[in-house]
């Protein structure tokens, strides 16, 4: 029972991270488009809009892969795959 509530607690600190980080993200894109086209609602509704949907897909995509945990796929050649598609292979 103690090494379900740690695992909880490093997964709940993990996702409080990556929030955080996200938003942190989602700050600097606004300040990288504010040159070009100000910083309106109407910029910061769709840098959210964006980030909320690319979010929504990444999960539909692993929700597909591995849908579930007894699945052949393991999770780390699922977690490989980001790294291959951001790899520059030519």
């Amino acid at each position: 029972m103690g090494e379900l509530n740690m695992v909880r607690f490093l997964l709940n600190i993990i996702v409080f991270v990556s929030g955080a980080v996200l938003m942190g993200l989602e700050i600097v894109g606004s300040r990288v488009l504010a040159p070009y086209f100000g910083s309106s609602i109407f910029v910061w509704g769709s840098l959210i809009s964006v980030v909320m949907a690319a979010l929504s897909i990444g999960y539909y995509a692993r929700a597909l892969v591995w849908p579930a945990a007894d699945s052949a796929v393991d999770s780390r050649d699922f977690n490989f795959l980001p790294a291959v598609s951001l790899s520059d292979i030519e």
